[in-house]
């Protein structure tokens, strides 16, 4: 699931972090408690803490019913689930190193659903402007305007006029 997200040929940077955060959430569930993982910042959460038991480390349906249908030695089963929960711990931390949960750019930019564009909900895009273009950008107000012009995009397209009158120019 990670690589399609970083190599997705459909632009969805609206919903990045949220996809990673729910497949970050997913993995550590396997092998640590729900409610520790709901209470916590998932940046910083102790990979190494409050752990299930080793009985109950999710290793899949398919080894579930491995496990279930077949006379496995208990110390096998054993065996197997703790190096499943090594593995989800090693991805956890590999993931973490490759994606900045707090970074405020990427928490800005599930404003950018097509939805809430629409919506007209986001009054502003001059924050995050600043912070990814300090420097490149020379008309704030403009993209701003443009940006905000999208919530009567509809409104516009059922206007018949023949002339446009383009503003700050």
């Amino acid at each position: 699931m990670v690589n399609l997200e970083m190599q997705s040929e459909d632009g969805r940077i609206d919903v990045f972090l949220q996809r990673l955060t729910f497949l970050f959430r997913q993995i550590a569930r396997n092998f640590m408690r729900k409610n520790v993982l709901d209470d916590c910042d998932i940046s910083i959460v102790d990979l190494y803490k409050n752990h299930m038991p080793i009985e109950e480390i999710y290793c899949g349906t398919e080894v579930d019913l491995y496990i279930s249908t077949n006379n496995i030695n208990i110390d096998i089963v054993k065996e197997i689930k703790e190096n499943a929960k090594q593995f989800y711990i090693k991805f956890c931390e590999v993931l973490r190193t490759k994606v900045n949960f707090n970074n405020e750019v990427l928490m800005w930019f599930h404003k950018f659903t097509p939805e809430n564009v629409i919506s007209g909900n986001t009054s502003s895009i001059v924050p995050l402007l600043v912070k990814m273009f300090p420097n490149e950008i020379a008309n704030f107000d403009s993209i701003n305007n443009q940006f905000r012009a999208l919530a009567d995009v509809e409104r516009l397209k059922s206007l018949k006029m023949k002339t446009y009158v383009v503003f700050g120019r």
